[in-house]
């Protein structure tokens, strides 16, 4: 049985797809097959996975009509035969060690750090993990979950066996957190978890090119809370503090950035940004950011005292905030 098999979902990643493609081949672990699922693209990414399949048999190719990320996951997972799983996304690159540094232990669930670059190449952050070994509990899940150790699938190792006994396959109908909702799935039905330090994982942040992470609509901010909503009920009972806390401080970010960019977006300082924020303040979410998650003020596009004086709602000195000049 082949030990890896390496998903890859493919979409209209022409410029970017043979760096990652190439990380993969450089791997030093050979025992491994990577699954190229082109789902539906309309550039050269489809032909560039057939040019690969043919120089190197272990590169397999599924050609699909898109059905978006989730369902090219799924066909990835539906044709994959190795003993373990892991992911890949085409716009990222992987180091040499991504899958020799999975072989170290048995847990069920593996998960390692990751470093995240700018589009430009430059070090953004750096996820940092320390050696820890927990069994599954509800309890250290949802410790790992307020951590955002559950966010990416990506630089996570699966066992083929678990998935296929439970039938765990990604939401095709969520856009938003599909990754979390999977994890969670797979570790219902898990024993030993384990996180290790190396950090092989390269994920990039793009801001010339559209993607669903970068888009703000009522349609994604709605997918935003769906998602969460599903997630925190697995833990605790709806409208009670514990969930409003979960919910909010997973939701808080996301919310104040669809409100900068759409809500504020056509207003100016002076009085009709007042109004603007007055009514921001004025609704029951936002007022429950700012008990659970206040830090997601700081995503709003104003200086530095109005954001202040948004934490206090002190609606006088928020009022002389925005008549007077940004500092």
């Amino acid at each position: 049985m082949t030990k890896f098999s390496m998903i890859v979902p493919v979409f209209n990643v022409e410029n970017l797809l043979a760096r990652c493609i190439e990380s993969v081949l450089e791997q030093e672990y050979t025992d491994y097959e990577l699954l190229l699922v082109d789902d539906g693209s309309t550039d050269n990414s489809g032909r560039i996975c057939d040019e690969y399949a043919g120089k190197d048999h272990r590169v397999k190719v599924f050609h699909q009509k898109n059905s978006g990320v989730s369902a090219a996951r799924n066909t990835g997972l539906e044709h994959a035969s190795g003993e373990y799983i892991v992911f890949v996304d085409s716009d990222d690159r992987v180091g040499p060690r991504y899958l020799l540094d999975f072989c170290t232990c048995d847990a069920d669930y593996v998960c390692h750090g990751l470093t995240t670059y700018h589009e430009n190449g430059t070090e953004v952050s750096r996820m940092e993990l320390q050696e820890t070994h927990l069994t599954a509990s509800k309890d250290n899940v949802l410790k790992l979950l307020k951590q955002n150790y559950l966010r990416f699938i990506c630089a996570k190792r699966f066992k083929r066996e678990i998935i296929e006994q439970h039938k765990i396959r990604f939401a095709v109908n969520i856009n938003y957190a599909e990754d979390t909702l999977f994890i969670l799935d797979y570790l219902d039905h898990a024993k030993k978890i384990s996180l290790f330090p190396p950090n092989n994982y390269l994920y990039y942040r793009y801001a010339s090119r559209e993607t669903l992470s970068n888009k703000s609509s009522i349609a994604r901010f709605g997918m935003v809370c769906v998602a969460n909503a599903i997630i925190c009920e697995r833990f605790f009972a709806k409208d009670s503090r514990e969930y409003d806390s979960l919910f909010y401080s997973r939701i808080g970010f996301p919310y104040v950035y669809y409100y900068a960019g759409t809500f504020f977006k056509n207003h100016h300082r002076g009085l009709r940004i007042y109004q603007a924020l007055k009514c921001f303040l004025s609704m029951e979410d936002t007022k429950k950011v700012i008990r659970f998650c206040p830090d997601a003020l700081w995503a709003l596009p104003y200086n530095e005292r109005t954001i202040v004086n948004c934490l206090h709602n002190n609606r006088l000195w928020l009022l002389l905030a925005c008549l007077l000049p940004a500092r």
